[in-house]
This record gives structure tokens, sequence and C-alpha cells, in this order.
């Protein structure tokens, strides 16, 4: 669930801590930082897929479910 050694990484290198070591309720700040970074990546992978399919098959759709059994 994003916790990657590429992950981790980057965000290291950009908030100086390793995601592994955060505590949400000592640092709730960085806690919800994390989960956004998180969110970007997704974000950003789901962008480049779809503007490869648009080039591809561009009436091809696409869909996306991130979370098992989603209501």
């Amino acid at each position: 669930w994003g916790y990657t050694p590429q992950a981790r990484q980057i965000f290291k290198t950009r908030f100086g801590v390793d995601p592994v070591e955060l505590n949400p309720t000592q640092n709730p700040e960085l806690w919800q930082e994390w989960n956004a970074f998180k969110v970007r990546q997704v974000d950003r992978f789901v962008q480049r897929v779809r503007d490869t399919l648009k080039m591809t098959k561009p009436n091809l759709p696409l869909s996306v479910a991130i979370f098992p059994k989603a209501e």
C-alpha cells in the first residue's frame, strides 16, 4: 500500500523522514502529508496510463478502482 523502497526514499528526501517511522498521533501533519503523497503518486500513474491509452486507443474506456469492494 505504497511503502515501496522507491516511494519511501522519495518521501524521505522531500520531508526528511522515512514514512515507516511516522506515528500519526505524534506527527499528524506529516502523516497527512504521507497520505497525500501516496494519493498524488496514484493520480500521476493513472494520468499517464490515461494519456497513453488515449493516444493508442482513444475510444477504449478506462476505469479505475483502487479499493476492493468500493461502494
